[in-house]
């Protein structure tokens, strides 16, 4: 678990160590890889795949290989770090329906330990791994509910969206994928809270350009308004200097 809490915290921070201490850390898991348990694959996969640590074919199939056989004790949300984890190194391995089908009846199991971040995450996972594997109906309706649940209801599909990006932690410019999957799921949320259908001719799409503009805009301001702070407070320290 040690393991799983540092990466997970330094992702958290948006800290990245130095190529070998990466390079260390790797190792070590590598090591220890069959000693893992419970929500350490979540998490340290997550967190590596955050921090954009490369991971070799090899060591990534030991792991998710391992992680499968141990699903059980990773909670909804260990799920969901799990399955983004994977998708940013575009996972695939052998046997892989019989990987996702046992993944999907975990999920089933862990609904009620899965919190909104989880839900984002998987979502924005799956969909950025494409057609391969995605869940059965059963699966995007329980997710559906779930995501109710844990989430505030939206006055727009620009809040929806909005919430999905912020809820599984993508930074501006980083790509929400909306597949026509994903957009399909995100259609039936809406619908179930009441939404009328997105205004737009390009149907959520276009919200989507909208919402990742105005993330990209309060990025640069927020950048702005720190520049300006840092050079005002090397101003303030120069004058103290000199008087």
């Amino acid at each position: 678990m040690e393991l799983g809490l540092v990466i997970a915290a330094l992702a958290d921070l948006h800290w990245r160590p130095s190529d070998a201490w990466m390079a260390a850390f790797v190792s070590q898991v590598s090591q220890q890889l069959p000693g893992f348990e419970n929500e350490d694959y979540g998490l340290l996969l997550h967190g590596l795949a955050a921090l954009g640590q490369p991971l070799s074919p090899g060591l990534l199939g030991r792991f998710a290989a391992e992680a499968g056989r141990k699903l059980y004790g990773l909670s909804g949300e260990g799920l969901g770090l799990l399955v983004w984890g994977l998708a940013q190194y575009d996972f695939q391995m052998q046997q892989a329906a019989q990987w996702w089908a046992a993944l999907y009846s975990e999920c089933a199991l862990k609904w009620e330990s899965t919190t909104l971040r989880g839900c984002a995450l998987m979502a924005a996972g799956l969909a950025q791994l494409g057609p391969r594997h995605l869940p059965p109906g059963e699966w995007e309706a329980a997710f559906i509910t779930r995501y109710k649940a844990v989430s505030s209801k939206p006055a727009s599909w620009q809040e929806l969206l909005l919430g999905l990006r912020l809820a599984a932690g993508l930074e501006p410019g980083e790509v929400l994928h909306l597949t026509p999957w994903l957009g399909n799921l995100l259609l039936q949320l809406g619908r179930a809270w009441g939404l009328q259908e997105p205004q737009q001719p390009e149907g959520l799409a276009a919200v989507l350009a909208e919402v990742d503009a105005q993330v990209e805009a309060a990025a640069a301001a927020a950048a702005a308004v720190h520049q300006y702070a840092a050079a005002d407070t090397a101003v303030i320290g120069a004058a103290a200097a000199s008087g």
